[in-house]
């Protein structure tokens, strides 16, 4: 089978229920006798990745460790299927591997898109990085960017540097700023997630911005607004 129907052919059984176990196997071996993984499509690739769990553990790791090599080429469904799932039930065994191979990416990290930044910060704070070789340029990045960000993007960003307790005050301050501005002038294209998400994040570590909570309870408070949330947002909120 060529590389890149792999991934759609393990896609198509993983939305199906499960891969059927002699085709997770003759994949697995498929994957790992690869001379080259270079040489797979990036979106077979994520797509293996995102069927990894049937597996054998090789192959599943190959892919992993390969992929944010090619973050670059990925495009934002793309990136979203890979970084979405780094490090969910991974061991602390496994993390500095994991670290390492994502930290090799940052060079790539100045061409991504708003939501795909989100997801890479995301997936430093599920895999609880603390190197600040890798973490301030991704803030700095995220900073300079900010007012490109999608909103629920803004919230992503946020509470993953929420989530690791570190270089969080100056993100979070620009991210308020910036979220401020948009609610004010195109509050139309806020939903309930990523406003409460904002408001999350910032309780978190204690870091309150007047103007973004004004504009924030403001939003929050029309009628439609507050219909639209979940009872998850009602409870972050």
């Amino acid at each position: 089978m060529p590389g890149d129907l792999l991934g759609l052919a393990a896609n198509a059984f993983t939305a199906a229920g499960e891969i059927p176990r002699p085709l997770a196997e003759a994949i697995s071996k498929r994957v790992v006798a690869e001379a080259d993984l270079a040489d797979v499509p990036v979106d077979s690739l994520t797509l293996l990745f995102h069927s990894s769990r049937d597996f054998t553990s090789n192959a599943a790791w190959a892919v992993e460790q390969h992929l944010p090599q090619r973050l670059s080429e990925m495009n934002d469904q793309d990136a979203a299927l890979f970084l979405s799932s780094v490090g969910v039930s991974k061991g602390p065994a496994k993390r500095p591997e994991l670290l390492k191979a994502l930290g090799r990416s940052l060079s790539s990290a100045p061409a991504l898109t708003g939501p795909a930044l989100a997801q890479l910060a995301q997936a430093f704070a599920r895999l609880q990085s603390r190197d600040e070789g890798v973490l301030l340029p991704l803030r700095d990045l995220v900073m300079a960017k900010v007012r490109q960000l999608p909103p629920q993007s803004m919230g992503m960003v946020s509470n993953a540097y929420a989530r690791m307790s570190f270089l969080e005050g100056p993100l979070l301050e620009a991210v308020a700023t910036a979220a401020s501005e948009a609610l004010a002038t195109e509050a139309e294209k806020w939903d309930h997630i990523a406003v409460t998400q904002l408001l999350n994040g910032h309780a978190k570590v204690r870091c309150f911005d007047a103007n973004f909570f004004d504009r924030a309870l403001e939003w929050l408070s029309l009628p439609a607004n507050l219909a639209s949330c979940s009872p998850q947002s009602l409870a972050i909120a």
